[in-house]
């Protein structure tokens, strides 16, 4: 059962590999609509962990979506950060952010990472520290400098949660494949900054979404610990 959990966590983890894919620079020009395959697989996960979690949790995979889809829309269309492929914001993209979200939830309540959360944390937290002082340092990325500071602020807030550190990982994770993929790409310069494709701070927009989604919505920290 457990070889089971663990089993469907990586593949809520690598399956954006291929999905992601399927929208990309490297099989543009085919006669089929990409983003299509790509928003039936997304939604699809979307719909599988709506059936598994609790009512608490399906109620904010709803609320997720349309807002979402206006966070992409400020932070895409409107102040122009970054861009799709083909432009324009993509089906799977608002269903994506919740599947993103669940799943780090998901990750975060397992026993194991609960019983080694100090030792997770020692290891984390330094991590970024170090990811934030080397792309605003040697790499020049003054967006993420600045983003830095909200992010350890935020995490501070929450006494460095686990569930943040691990989703700031996930999106790490998700924003290396799908820039390298060419679905989506950061502008180098905007505004008074520059950063690299993906900025570090890209993660920062996400947790600081999370935050503020789980304030709008009202749930209590005993409610998203229950993830069935």
């Amino acid at each position: 059962m457990l070889l089971n959990k663990y089993a469907t966590y990586s593949l809520l983890i690598l399956i954006w590999i291929p999905a992601l894919m399927l929208d990309s620079t490297l099989i543009q020009g085919t006669n089929f609509d990409n983003k299509l395959f790509t928003s039936i697989i997304i939604m699809s996960l979307w719909a599988f962990l709506f059936i598994k979690v609790n009512t608490s949790l399906k109620k904010l995979m709803i609320i997720m979506v349309p807002l979402s889809w206006l966070g992409e829309l400020i932070c895409c269309l409107w102040l122009d950060m970054y861009n799709y492929r083909n432009d324009g914001i993509p089906l799977y993209v608002p269903f994506g952010h919740a599947v993103i979200y669940i799943t780090g939830l998901l990750i975060s309540n397992v026993k194991l990472i609960q019983k080694n959360e100090h030792k997770i944390k020692m290891v984390l937290v330094p991590f970024f520290i170090l990811l934030f002082l080397t792309v605003s340092i040697v790499l020049s990325d003054t967006l993420s400098a600045c983003l830095a500071l909200l992010f350890f602020y935020l995490l501070q807030r929450k006494n460095y949660a686990i569930l943040y550190l691990i989703m700031s990982l996930l999106v790490l994770y998700l924003e290396i494949v799908g820039t390298q993929l060419g679905t989506w790409y950061w502008h180098s310069n905007w505004w008074l900054f520059t950063t690299i494709n993906p900025p570090v701070g890209a993660i920062v927009i996400y947790i600081a979404g999370d935050m503020l989604l789980k304030k709008l919505t009202s749930l209590h920290g005993k409610e998203m610990s229950k993830a069935v």
